[in-house]
């Protein structure tokens, strides 16, 4: 890597520019300019990696620095100034400042020189590198710069090497700290990204910036909404609702992870999630099946349970459709992945027009898993601005795919089966 460094009116960038005391020449390239020619520019045409500023009118600095950040390709330019009376909160006034101010002496020791030079010059690198991450990152990064700068970088003139030596070691285990504290964040908010979209979607969110919006042609959504809902919480508490929501919600999602099914969102109470998405697959509507089976038992099973303390049950309706529809992240400060079109109007309306503790399919669904389940016909059903609809109550899994012939797990034959499509 090539660092551009310009040099604004020094007087001794002649002398400098003879020296051999640093190890790093090769990877220099010095662009010198007058101060009346470098604000006379409107643009420079290759990125400033570090600037060496020597100019005794304090005044004249912050137009100096200004004219730095107009022509610089980035929006982070490591300064080096040489004066013997400025100080440095005097010049910081920009967040993406990285300013830091040098004695007339210190400038004119060639390897200390080369040394400050180096590491501003890796910090510009360091920059580049990280451009691309996500906000959070970048604004850490500019908090370390900073910190580094803030923790007593600025060495006098009367500092020996010992010192000198020491002072690195010190800012070497603040930076070190601050790098963990980065990967950290960095780790806590991909996993935060990939909790609330799936996988693929926040990889390429992270990677690209956005997520854009596909079209799939064949997709299974299942609704599930607990009937009389709103009467059977009359006598409930608030947080005992929450709470019973939310013990019933994560076993659903646990059977949508079992049998690779996204999970959409809940409204109230309702649920909603689809198979074959973000990643295509043909097995959808037998694994979407599969997780509404899971759903009536567990729910039949809960309300036994309930029963039997003499509590209120919760009954619910499950719909199931297959057809096309559009995926895709909406949302710009809090994300939200989401499904589009008429399937998914259509999963609703198989959900509404079920019956309590049954998995009600349409005909669509059922050409995709008759080989594998038993279904019940129920003709023609009329469906809210969807005219009449066929429509299956699926019982289980048909007993030559079921382990021991019971209907609720699938065996060799079927996995065998499934694993073809």
């Amino acid at each position: 890597m090539n660092y551009n460094i310009v040099i604004i009116d020094s007087e001794c960038t002649l002398e400098f520019l003879k020296s051999h005391f640093y190890d790093f020449e090769d990877l220099v390239r010095y662009n010198v300019f007058s101060t009346s020619d470098f604000v006379q520019l409107n643009t420079i045409s290759f990125p400033i990696d570090v600037v060496v500023l020597r100019l005794e009118d304090k005044n004249y600095l912050h137009q100096l620095l200004k004219k730095i950040r107009e022509i610089s390709h980035f929006d982070f330019t490591p300064t080096l100034i040489v004066n013997d009376s400025i100080s440095i909160n005097e010049l910081i006034h920009h967040e993406f400042d990285l300013i830091d101010v040098i004695t007339q002496k210190q400038y004119l020791e060639k390897e200390f020189l080369a040394s400050r030079l180096l590491f501003m010059a890796k910090t510009t690198a360091k920059y580049k590198k990280f451009r691309g991450e996500n906000n959070i990152i970048k604004t850490k990064l500019i908090e370390l710069e900073r910190l580094r700068i803030k923790n007593d970088f600025l060495f006098s003139s009367t500092k020996t090497l010992e010192d000198l030596n020491q002072e690195l070691m010190h800012q070497k285990d603040e930076i070190e700290k601050q790098k963990h504290e980065i990967e950290n964040e960095k780790r806590r908010s991909e996993d935060l990204l990939k909790n609330i979209l799936p996988e693929e979607t926040s990889r390429e969110l992270m990677i690209h910036g956005e997520a854009k919006t596909q079209f799939y042609k064949k997709v299974t959504v299942l609704f599930s909404d607990f009937q009389g809902f709103t009467k059977t919480c009359e006598n409930m508490h608030p947080q005992e609702i929450v709470r019973e929501l939310a013990t019933h919600f994560s076993k659903f999602e646990e059977f949508c992870d079992e049998h690779y099914v996204e999970k959409i969102k809940t409204i109230g109470d309702a649920y909603m999630c689809a198979g074959g998405i973000p990643m295509r697959n043909n097995s959808n509507p037998i694994d979407v099946v599969l997780v509404g089976l899971c759903i009536v038992r567990y729910i039949e099973k809960s309300n036994k349970e309930k029963r039997q303390q003499g509590l209120k049950t919760w009954d619910l309706r499950v719909g199931i459709h297959t057809g096309n529809l559009i995926a895709g992240v909406i949302g710009k400060k809090k994300f939200a992945y989401d499904i589009w079109g008429d399937t998914v109007n259509t999963a609703s309306r198989m959900e509404t027009s079920g019956e309590i503790n049954k998995v009600n399919i349409s005909g669509d669904t059922y050409e995709y898993v008759k080989t594998f389940f038993d279904c019940t016909p129920r003709g023609k059903i009329e469906a809210k601005n969807k005219g009449f609809v066929d429509m299956y109550f699926v019982s289980g899994i048909k007993a030559e795919f079921s382990l021991d012939g019971n209907g609720i797990l699938p065996n060799k034959e079927f996995i065998a089966e499934y694993s073809k499509l």
